[in-house]
């Protein structure tokens, strides 16, 4: 399944490469950042993703 392949690569992307923006996560990725938004929704309400900052200064982060 599509989103399941691009949650993965966004969830080892932030392992590999902690406190990205969502920009960086997109470019890294290769994923529209439409796409990695909407899956970092996700992974938010589920704990698997942290957030530091706010607006364009917010960083996304591999839970601890």
């Amino acid at each position: 399944d599509d989103l399941a392949a691009a949650t993965q690569l966004l969830v080892q992307t932030l392992v590999n490469h902690d406190g990205l923006t969502l920009g960086e996560l997109a470019q890294q990725t290769g994923l529209p950042k439409y796409e990695v938004s909407e899956i970092l929704k996700t992974l938010r309400r589920s704990g698997r993703v942290k957030l530091s900052g706010q607006k364009r200064g917010t960083r996304y982060h591999r839970p601890d």
